[in-house]
């Protein structure tokens, strides 16, 4: 008749409250590791499609420069090689607005947001793409690089 409660079996209070936290621990982490994973992923997706535009834009700054009927298809408002839509900031300008500055111009900052499609540009992504020329001399020759940055709002 006189049984303790260590016999019964039983789990004593201590280690119900450890199961407890362990098992809320192991829920917390099961949980928030999915939803890490996928702002990771959407992050990188964003990345990659600002990459690819700016590797359009490269190739179309380098047809500046590799193909020698491309100056004949430009606009006659324009006297120089111009992206139609680069607003440039502080460069040489053949009319002003956009479109209308020299696209291979060193020293200024050349915006190229408005080329990007509007999935990337509304929010909540809200993308910007610019690029500078930096110019280097190789044996006597000046040669232009494209350096492109952008920006994008983290989800």
């Amino acid at each position: 008749m006189g049984t303790k409660l260590t016999d019964s079996g039983g789990f004593t209070l201590a280690e119900v409250v450890v199961a407890m936290f362990l098992l809320a621990g192991i829920t917390v982490a099961m949980t928030v590791l999915p939803l890490t994973a996928k702002v990771i992923l959407v992050n990188q997706n964003i990345k990659s499609m600002l990459k690819q535009q700016a590797r359009g834009v490269d190739r179309e700054l380098h047809s500046f420069v590799a193909d020698g009927n491309y100056i004949a298809s430009l606009p006659a408002a324009t006297t120089g090689w111009a992206l139609a839509y680069d607003s440039c900031t502080n460069c040489l300008t053949f009319g002003g607005g956009a479109g209308k500055c020299w696209a291979l111009e060193a020293g200024c900052t050349h915006n190229v947001t408005s080329h990007l499609p509007s999935t990337l540009t509304a929010a909540p992504t809200n993308a910007t793409m610019s690029y500078t020329i930096n110019v280097s001399t190789v044996n006597g020759y000046q040669i232009r690089t494209a350096a492109f940055s952008y920006s994008y709002a983290q989800r």
